[in-house]
This record gives C-alpha cells, sequence and structure tokens, in this order.
C-alpha cells in the first residue's frame, strides 16, 4: 500500500539505523513489527504477542540448559508451539 511504502518503511527503517545500541534496535523492530501486524489484522496481534513473550522464555530456558537433554527438550517444544500456531 501507499502508507506502508511511503510513511511506515521509511519510518521505520529510520528508527532503526539512528539507534545506535542494538537491544533498543530490536525493541524498534518488534514494535513496529506489532504496528504493522495490528494495522492489517487487529484480531492477531495477542496470539502474536503471547507467542512472542513464550518463544523469549523458552529461549530463555534452551540457553540455560544448552547441551543437555532439559535444552532439547525445550527447543522440541518451542519448534511444536510455533507449528500450533501456523495450524
Amino acid at each position: 500500500s501507499l502508507f506502508f511504502l511511503c510513511i511506515f518503511l521509511p519510518v521505520s527503517l529510520g528508527l532503526y539505523y539512528l539507534i545506535k545500541n542494538r537491544s533498543y534496535r530490536n525493541w524498534i523492530l518488534m514494535l513496529t513489527s506489532l504496528f504493522f501486524y495490528a494495522w492489517g489484522e487487529p484480531v492477531w496481534i495477542t496470539i502474536l504477542i503471547l507467542s512472542t513473550f513464550l518463544n523469549w522464555f523458552l529461549a530463555l530456558k534452551i540457553s540455560e540448559n544448552r547441551g543437555n537433554w532439559k535444552g532439547k527438550t525445550v527447543l522440541m517444544l518451542s519448534v511444536a508451539e510455533n507449528l500450533l500456531i501456523l495450524v
């Protein structure tokens, strides 16, 4: 759409490249992505937010249990959760 090409994309990229802190850049990408999806179809935003935080939590658990069976189990759970959302 014209809004996306002329306003949303330049503002998002501008904010991303103006901010030097990597952590803040990631937040900008996440927030602009959520705004983009909410603009297109607001009904899915709740699922997207819940999925984002669940994936973040599971990634922390995978990192804590790297190299053992618990980490692999959490990884399989994370993949299954993401596939179930697509179904």
